[in-house]
């Protein structure tokens, strides 16, 4: 079947690949253009015009409604992580498809992965549904669930999604689309909105669990981080232990391996951090060259 690519970022990169291992092959690919990135703001490509580059795929730069607007196609719309919203006049002359890693109408939006883990969800999955001009709003065709296990971290979880997302994808473009009937979306729905800078600052005020969920949803791309004698320190991997009736913050236990540090309620035991200006490290390693010691205090 005859089908066209929109699609720019990271999971969207990674489901394009999975379906290219499976010999499925669009006809065209679209992304949008460079962006600038970084510190620097130097212009850098999609992840999705990366793996065409790489792969020698047929691509297409667009950045705007108005480009949007004409385009019609003979062949089926399939679109993933585009970070772009489709006019009205596109959705209604083309069959499109969405592919959305989220159990709608659970999460929409642009961060379902991460809002998923940080709330303590129990189970995500994988939603295709015909789009319409709401966001993330239109008949499901396919959905299917996945477990999100009490240490999957966001990479984790992403990598499952795209599995079952390039899955159930290769048998919709065997299908005949026009022969699959939709459902409404039922249920209570959330908005799963751009991550921000302050949402990833641990509260050591907050549970152990709470920070346990922030940790692994922002690891390993973004890094939930607190401070430490004053300068920035990221958290990329922890787990709820046990009680603690200190200070909220406080270093409470300082072993080879390990740091505890207390929380409200619960103590939350730290594996892998990232001082600032420095490399991801085991806390092993951390301790051995910060030497932290029972008492100090995260988050000053």
């Amino acid at each position: 079947m005859n089908w066209v690519y929109f699609s720019s970022g990271r999971f969207g990169a990674g489901l394009l690949e999975a379906l290219l291992s499976r010999q499925f092959h669009p006809k065209t690919v679209f992304t949008i253009p460079d962006r600038p990135s970084g510190r620097g703001g130097r212009l850098s490509p999609s992840p999705v015009k990366v793996l065409c580059l790489k792969d020698g795929l047929q691509f297409r730069e667009v950045s705007s409604k108005d480009e949007l607007r004409e385009m019609r196609f003979d062949a089926t719309v399939v679109c993933c992580d585009i970070g772009l919203i489709f006019p009205p006049e596109f959705v209604a002359a083309n069959y499109c498809i969405n592919t959305h890693p989220s159990l709608l109408p659970r999460w929409r939006g642009a961060s379902p992965i991460f809002w998923a883990i940080y709330s303590g969800d129990k189970e995500s999955g994988v939603t295709l549904f015909k789009m319409n001009e709401g966001l993330d709003t239109g008949d499901i065709l396919l959905q299917e669930k996945v477990t999100i296990g009490d240490m999957m971290d966001y990479a984790e979880l992403e990598s499952l999604l795209i599995i079952k997302a390039a899955d159930m994808l290769s048998s919709i473009l065997k299908e005949n689309m026009l022969s699959l009937e939709t459902v409404p979306q039922k249920g209570q729905s959330s908005y799963a909105k751009k991550v921000s800078r302050d949402i990833l600052r641990i509260d050591w005020n907050g549970s152990a669990v709470d920070a346990h969920n922030l940790i692994r949803a922002a690891s390993p791309y973004l890094g939930a981080w607190s401070s430490f004698r004053g300068r920035r320190l990221k958290v990329f991997k922890a787990r709820p232990v046990g009680s603690c009736e200190d200070g909220p913050g406080k270093i409470i236990e300082v072993t080879k391996e390990t740091i505890k540090v207390c929380c409200n309620p619960g103590a939350l035991e730290i594996l892998e951090v990232q001082p600032e200006a420095k490399k991801r490290m085991s806390t092993r390693d951390f301790i051995l060259g910060y030497r932290p010691q029972v008492g100090e205090e995260l988050g000053l």
